[in-house]
Parts: C-alpha cells; sequence; structure tokens
C-alpha cells in the first residue's frame, strides 16, 4: 500500500473531516500526517490498524502556538506521534528549530504498540511534547512514551492515572511525570553514550506503583513524593553513574537490607526505603543529603563519578543495623 501525505489545515478541526487536509483526503491507517498549527479534534474512534504504521508529525513553530491533537476515548493503533516525522513535508523539516506538541487527552486514551516521541537530533535544538489528561481520565501505554534530545511533560487533573504497561523515556533529555504511575512496566532514564555530558532526567512528580521498574544509566531519577513511590529501581554501575533524590525526605543514617536501602531518623525508626531489583552492596553507594528551595530536605543516593555530593551536601552515615541488633 502505497503511503500518503497530508497536511493539516483545520478548516472545522475534525480529524477526520477530509476538508482539513491538504490533499483532500480523509486520513486512513498508513498515511503519513502532520499537523503544523491548528488543533486537530478525535472523538470516540480509532485511528490507525494492526500491521501497518500510522505517522503523526507535531511541529508547531512555538510553544505558544503548538500542534495540538485533542483525543477524548480514542485508540491509537500502531501510530507513532513525533516532533521529529520519518517522512518528507513542504517546506522541509528544519532540524535546527525547535518543534513543539500538545495531546489533550480525555475519557480512556490507548497508546496499543505505537509511540509518543519528542526527538531531535541536536541537544541544542530541543523540541517539546505536552501530554495533559482531563480529570478522572486514563492513558494506557503498550508502546513508548518518551523525549531524545528533548523535553515532555505529562500531567492531569484530579483522578487521572498512566497506566504504563510498555515503556516511558528519558534519553539525554527532561521528562515530567505529575500524574500517578500504575500498571506493570518500564521506565528507562538514560544517556545514549557514556561519553555524554548530559544525562537522562525524569522527574515524578506522582505516586508509582509496585509494577514500574525504573531502569537507569547515566541518570537522574527525582521523586518528588518518595513515600508514595513503590517502584523498583535496577541499576549498573558499570554502565555509568546514577543519583536518585528523594525530594523532602529528612533521614539520619541509613543501611541496606537486601535490595532495598533504608533512611532512620535520630530515634532508630525507618522513615523511608528505596527499592532496587537486585541486593545492594553498601560499599558502591553514596547518601547524602542537601536542601532543596520548594522541597526542603533531600536524601540523595548517588552512585558513579559525577553522582555524588555536591557543594554544601552532607554524607549520611552508614549504620549496619543487621550487626548491632
Amino acid at each position: 500500500m502505497e503511503r500518503v501525505t497530508l497536511q493539516f489545515v483545520s478548516v472545522d478541526n475534525l480529524f477526520s473531516s477530509a476538508d482539513n487536509w491538504f490533499p483532500s483526503e480523509a486520513p486512513v491507517a498508513g498515511d503519513n500526517l502532520y499537523i503544523k498549527k491548528g488543533t486537530a479534534i478525535i472523538y470516540n474512534d480509532t485511528v490507525g490498524a494492526d500491521g501497518v504504521k500510522t505517522s503523526i508529525g507535531l511541529i508547531g513553530l512555538d510553544r505558544a502556538n503548538p500542534a495540538v491533537v485533542v483525543a477524548d476515548d480514542v485508540t491509537f493503533k500502531n501510530v507513532d506521534i513525533t516532533t521529529k516525522p520519518p517522512f518528507a513535508i513542504d517546506p522541509p523539516y528544519d532540524y535546527g528549530g525547535a518543534k513543539y506538541g500538545r495531546l489533550l487527552l480525555g475519557g480512556t486514551v490507548t497508546n496499543d504498540g505505537g509511540s509518543i516521541t519528542a526527538s531531535s537530533e541536536r541537544l541544542l535544538s530541543p523540541t517539546n511534547i505536552d501530554i495533559v489528561l482531563a480529570p478522572g481520565s486514563t492513558l494506557i501505554n503498550t508502546g513508548d512514551i518518551g523525549a531524545y534530545y528533548s523535553t515532555m511533560t505529562i500531567a492531569g487533573g484530579d483522578g487521572s492515572t498512566l497506566e504504563n504497561d510498555g515503556s516511558i523515556r528519558s534519553d539525554l533529555s527532561t521528562v515530567t511525570v505529575s500524574m500517578p504511575l500504575t500498571g506493570t512496566g518500564f521506565v528507562e532514564v538514560s544517556a545514549a553514550s557514556s561519553r555524554s555530558i548530559v544525562p537522562g532526567k525524569l522527574e515524578l512528580n506522582a505516586p508509582a506503583g509496585s509494577g514500574q521498574t525504573f531502569l537507569l544509566n547515566r541518570a537522574l531519577l527525582q521523586l518528588d513524593q518518595p513515600l508514595s513511590f513503590m517502584g523498583q529501581v535496577s541499576a549498573d554501575p558499570s554502565r555509568g553513574g546514577i543519583k536518585v533524590s528523594l525530594e523532602g525526605l529528612s533521614a539520619t543514617f541509613w543501611d541496606v537490607n537486601g535490595s532495598s536501602v533504608e533512611f532512620f531518623d535520630a530515634a532508630g525508626s525507618v522513615v523511608d526505603q528505596l527499592q532496587f531489583t537486585t541486593p545492594q552492596d553498601p560499599a558502591t553507594l553514596v547518601v547524602f543529603a542537601g536542601s532543596d528551595p520548594t522541597y526542603g530536605s533531600v536524601v540523595s543516593v548517588g552512585s558513579g563519578a559525577g553522582f555524588g555530593p555536591q557543594t554544601g551536601d552532607v554524607l549520611l552515615p552508614y549504620y549496619d543495623t543487621a550487626a548491632t541488633a
């Protein structure tokens, strides 16, 4: 089947209407679609199909005027939504300029086997996608959501949820998630190359369920609600350093209990713990405390060169509670 390339021209905003595309054709599975400006609206529909890849390029020229897709009770099946479309457009795609997209989601929206990616080829020309869920809505991800050399924010109103049964990725990027993570999936935070001076960063300002595994490689993981973080951390220090910051947490000392790093107050009570996927060796970890203008006390677990304490941070003492019991 020959792929057709269509540009959104927005007469009445309906995604399915031929009048809103140039050339004037209603989009079908397998098409190459791109939106430079305007808002495409999709209601109670399935976009894409099994066995064929559909691409949607979101290439708004500035943050004030992003390319917007509004989706309410929609399944995106094998659809790649990206700021770097993998097909030729007219005029040609400018890799030197930032591109902006926004997804406004309501009801239940499913990314079924496709991807939502803010992507750039240049560190100094990041692109951006904002994903915003209406209150009470759910985004189900069985594909890939993330950023490469770019930024992404995922946020929702009260009662909204991101069910991640696929992967969420921050590669040489900054991704911020401000809604609860449920499901059984992976969150990968990394730098594509061990030679890169820019680590991947993910900020989680919401709870995470025990089914979420965080794969860290030259990565910064910022937990703004550490007491509601039930996920597991997987890190291989030989592949590069990591840093996990537990914002707002105050602790006096720490210990390792199998695969868990436990934090204690002065009275010897556990105030929080960070669960890893494998048993941890205290000799490979550095735990330190500092302050943050927003969260106050911050406890961080670091491993690898360049991911340890900074000026003003204080090392927390390790105390082997099992040996003194």
